[in-house]
């Protein structure tokens, strides 16, 4: 089974910057040292040339001419002879290093003389014989001039030779290039962990945030100093952040405003009958478990149909309100009200018992009947009748709702706006 290994972005970017600082060094190295080998080379050339070209002169000028000279004297021996009666500098090895022209000399570059035919006349690195003169050697050759006229042409063959001195430049040249391979490695190392350390440190502040937005916290804001590309990126993340924020503030708001809107009664603003059920079922199972009192009341206007005929629907509409806005004013906090339906109201006393609920609803009745309803129209009166039932031995809610709706209707047949209980101390008004 292949393994991959998960690299951090630190160690991507450490390694990045390390290999381009390694690549760099040794690529200027290499260029260095082949500028520095090129200019090295060029100046011992121009050193040997104008050695070679020398003897040359001299020889040509000692005997008139070259084929005299060449008559007359072997020019190898010339130049040794010539060397010690100036005590000219010589480029020496071995043992006999700063000997002039003694067995170790070994001249930088090695040259052949050729003559106005392009004929090898002088020269050559080996006692065996002179190289064959080919047409690239040809036209690397240079003039040697006596009395302004050319005697001969100087043609450098192989490559340079170099002594215990041009070795040392050539090492003490290398060496700088390893030491600055090495500090170049070193800074490329502190580099890399000095800005992947920023860097991811700002990416990982980045992924925090991220994570704890997938965890519902949306409204994240994340402190990134770079204004680079991670700045953008910090900055495009906390408007982000921030939009989504306030989108699901607005998409609660408005869920809850959905919520609210179903179950609440569009006209009286009360809760609607399936709120009721739901939280009614829960105080009544609450009472019945732990034996305590619970009390339901049904409630209906009078004559409510006789208002919208006579009246118009629209002030049968401000009738609702208006009674919505009295029963929601008369309830405690854990107290539950309703319109169930048309012109009927429900309410629920939870830890109430039957006189507590009896008096509440009568102080209700009393204040719909007082209510200043000519203001809504001067020839209209309200009044409602009440049916309570607190017995919470029943099987279920249902059943306490059909009993106080039982006596709702008994208090409608004995001349209605009145409040009803079914229990043995009846009371009525």
């Amino acid at each position: 089974m292949n393994t991959r290994v998960r690299l951090s972005l630190r160690t991507k970017i450490t390694l990045a910057l390390l290999v381009t600082g390694l690549v760099s060094a040794v690529l200027v190295g290499v260029i260095a040292r082949l500028t520095f080998l090129q200019q090295f080379n060029r100046a011992i050339f121009e050193e040997s040339f104008l050695a070679f070209s020398g003897d040359v002169t001299a020889y040509v000028e000692a005997y008139g001419s070259l084929e005299a000279a060449l008559q007359a004297e072997p020019f190898p021996q010339f130049v040794l002879r010539r060397r010690e009666s100036i005590s000219a500098p010589a480029r020496t090895v071995g043992a006999d290093a700063g000997r002039i022209g003694g067995p170790g000399f070994i001249p930088p570059f090695f040259f052949i003389a050729l003559d106005l035919q392009g004929r090898p006349v002088i020269g050559g690195p080996r006692p065996e014989g002179r190289p064959d003169v080919t047409p690239e050697l040809r036209a690397r050759a240079r003039s040697i001039v006596v009395a302004g006229d050319t005697v001969a042409y100087a043609v450098p063959i192989e490559q340079p030779n170099f002594n215990a001195v041009d070795q040392t430049y050539l090492d003490a040249m290398q060496h700088a290039m390893g030491y600055g391979i090495a500090g170049a490695t070193l800074i490329a190392l502190a580099l890399g962990f000095f800005f992947s350390h920023r860097l991811s440190a700002n990416l990982r502040a980045l992924a925090r945030a991220i994570q704890a937005m997938r965890s519902g916290e949306l409204r994240q804001h994340v402190h990134v100093r770079a204004r680079d590309e991670v700045g953008v990126l910090g900055d495009a993340f906390n408007r982000l952040s921030e939009e989504l924020a306030h989108s699901h503030d607005t998409i609660q708001q408005q869920a809850e405003q959905l919520r609210e809107l179903s179950i609440r009664d569009e006209t009286t603003l009360l809760h609607n009958r399936r709120y009721f059920n739901e939280q009614a079922t829960i105080a009544y199972w609450q009472a019945q478990r732990y034996g305590r009192p619970f009390s339901l009341c049904v409630a209906d206007i009078d004559h409510f149909k006789q208002i919208n005929d006579r009246f118009s629907h629209a002030t049968g509409d401000a009738v609702l309100r208006q009674i919505g806005r009295i029963l929601a004013a008369s309830m405690r906090e854990s107290d539950i009200v309703a319109r169930y339906g048309g012109e009927e109201f429900v309410m629920a006393f939870p830890e109430t018992p039957l006189a507590e609920a009896f008096a509440t609803c009568e102080r209700i009745r009393r204040a719909i009947e007082e209510h200043p309803w000519h203001e809504v129209h001067p020839e209209l009166s309200v009044t409602m009748t009440v049916g309570i039932d607190s017995d919470v031995s029943r099987v279920q809610l249902e059943q306490m709702i059909v009993a106080a709706d039982e006596r709702l209707y008994e208090g409608k047949r004995c001349g209605r706006n009145r409040v009803v209980c079914g229990t043995e101390e009846r009371t009525t008004w």
